[in-house]
């Protein structure tokens, strides 16, 4: 089984390739991986910006709240799109070894629609090998994007998949390969740090591991990868 760390890598180096700009940042309680581009379609623009982290435990609760935390930062970075069609793609993963079912369900269940783009909560079960996301569009959707399921299935392969790559061709680069030009290291402007309420103090995000590190927090431990 391949590591939260490794495939975080492989994550970025895809994304890289598919010319977004990949950053950390912090994202509702979780220090997170943000790639971020924008595409042209036709006389419109589409902003797609796919925002992923690496938990100890991963259950319903935790994939709503981590969505609504997503949605909500994209909101605040988003600039203008172009067109009357333009439109914003939000994929907000979670990957973990411990993957509990209702945390399947919350991630396949058809979002909400949207009136200016669309959102997606993708879960990748380290343990099992399996990549989880509503994979159903409505017409409006496919007409603004028509690519999220190729962008899903592109930028979170299935576990199996990336230890395949790893036997073949050797880990992705770390944090200290060459990266393309990008913005001064550093988190982007928006909520910079837990925000007030059910994150201070323990709650229902994983299995207790004695006295909780200060602050604690609701996803577990912070992570404290490379990445």
């Amino acid at each position: 089984m391949i590591d939260a760390d490794t495939y975080m890598n492989v994550f970025a180096q895809r994304a890289q390739a598919q010319r977004a700009r990949v950053q950390p940042a912090q994202v509702g309680p979780l220090q997170a991986l943000v790639a971020d581009s924008y595409e042209s379609m036709g006389l419109s623009e589409v902003r797609y910006c796919v925002i992923v982290a690496a938990v100890p435990e991963v259950n319903g609760f935790v994939v709503g709240d981590f969505t609504r935390c997503g949605v909500a930062w994209a909101s605040t970075t988003m600039r203008g799109v172009k067109g009357l069609t333009g439109s914003a793609i939000t994929i907000v993963g979670l990957v973990s070894a411990r993957v509990s079912p209702d945390a399947v369900s919350a991630a396949t269940s058809k979002p909400s629609m949207e009136f200016s783009g669309a959102h997606r909560s993708v879960v990748v079960d380290l343990t099992s090998g399996g990549v989880h996301s509503y994979t159903g569009s409505s017409f409006r959707e496919f007409a603004v994007s028509g690519t999220i399921s190729t962008k899903l299935r592109t930028l979170f392969p299935a576990p199996g998949e990336v230890a395949a790559q790893i036997a073949q061709m050797g880990p992705p680069p770390g944090p200290g390969a060459p990266h393309p030009p990008g913005p001064p290291q550093g988190p982007p402007p928006g909520p910079q740090g837990p925000p007030p309420g059910p994150y201070h103090g323990p709650g229902p995000y994983g299995p207790p591991q004695g006295p909780p590190p200060p602050p604690p927090g609701p996803y577990g431990p912070p992570h404290q990868g490379a990445w």
